[in-house]
């Protein structure tokens, strides 16, 4: 940290690091770059050495071929050696990139742990009145099934509701209707009889 440093925020400093990480990473992204674009134009000088080598050759010039295919040695020397430096200058910026990921975890973690406070007594004062909640729930639902039960005690004294005796009694009636002879009396009764248990039943429902 040098002198001016000791005026700038923690924030400010942070910043200026981060920026100074990038720059260094992006520079050398493009050095490597520049490398792998020096070895596409060896192999291309590497490629056509070869091909004139070759053509040289068919029309019986030996030593010119000759000296051609020392070019294409020679490329194949630096390509060696240039992929060879490409591939330790691509480890090491690999590896950099690692550490920074690394590191911009490690703050993302410390920032969570500063954020995320467990409190137990909010959790159990959280529950607890979730249970008063749900023992409330419980009256409420009781004073239904209070009333869906008086309900039901009305529904089985009152005369005008057809028995389940009654109600197979139908069944059978229109079963047989279907099979013989309907019986148009029956019918009839049957139907002021569903017409009367419709109209209880939502007499039953509106209260």
């Amino acid at each position: 940290m040098g002198m001016g440093d000791l005026f700038k925020s923690s924030r400010q400093i942070e910043r200026e690091k981060e920026r100074a990480i990038k720059k260094a990473m992006l520079n050398a992204n493009k050095a490597l770059a520049t490398v792998k674009n020096r070895g596409e134009v060896l192999r291309q000088e590497r490629d056509k050495a070869w091909n004139d080598a070759r053509e040289k050759l068919k029309q019986g010039q030996k030593a010119a071929a000759q000296r051609l295919l020392r070019s294409v040695q020679a490329n194949d020397v630096m390509l060696q050696k240039l992929d060879r430096k490409a591939w330790v200058f691509s480890e090491y910026v690999t590896s950099l990139e690692m550490a920074r990921t690394d590191e911009a975890f490690a703050k993302a973690l410390g920032k969570l742990n500063v954020t995320m406070k467990i409190n137990p007594d909010l959790i159990a004062n959280t529950i607890e009145k979730t249970d008063m909640m749900l023992e409330d729930q419980a009256d409420v639902e009781a004073i239904w099934d209070e009333k869906y039960g008086d309900s039901m005690n009305n529904l089985a004294l009152n005369d005008t509701i057809t028995s389940e005796a009654d109600y197979m009694a139908m069944l059978e009636n229109e079963a047989a209707g279907s099979i013989g002879t309907p019986n148009v009396a029956t019918d009839s009764s049957n139907s002021e009889k569903i017409n009367a248990i419709r109209e209880k039943l939502s007499s039953l429902n509106a209260k």
